[in-house]
């Protein structure tokens, strides 16, 4: 189980019955880590209160995204005031930043009842650099 993200050469010496000499098996491999950098739209309101910011885009975006942490950590999503019967919508953006693919699945039977998501794949693959 690789600890770190680094290239691993590993020579293996192996008894093989009835050959007079050892076996000697080169392994090659690499250690990496999924890199997801999942998102978080936020309003103006929402951003005066809220500790970790980040702005996505150039100069002429508006839009501002706050950055999810994994478990352990718990985030917490404002969605501010919301009336009976209304609806509120947020975007969740999830970037691929390492060097390889890596498939997701969103655990939508952890969610409360009160909470939805819809207008995206549900599990697939995301693409190294790709966003989704």
């Amino acid at each position: 189980k690789p600890q770190e993200e680094v290239l691993y050469n590993f020579n293996i010496l192996c008894d093989v019955k009835r050959k007079p000499n050892k076996l000697s098996i080169n392994i090659k491999g690499e250690g990496y880590a999924v890199h997801p950098v999942i998102q978080l739209e936020q309003t103006d309101e929402q951003l005066k209160s809220s500790p970790t910011k980040n702005s996505k885009g150039g100069a002429a975006a508006s839009t501002t995204y706050l950055t999810l942490h994994p478990t352990p950590t718990t985030n917490i999503a404002d969605f501010g005031a919301v009336q009976i019967l209304d609806t509120i919508s947020k975007t969740i953006t999830v970037v691929n930043n390492g060097k390889f693919n890596f498939d997701y699945l969103w655990n939508i039977e952890a969610l409360s009842p009160f909470l939805t998501l819809s207008g995206g794949k549900m599990g697939g693959t995301l693409l190294k650099g790709d966003e989704l």
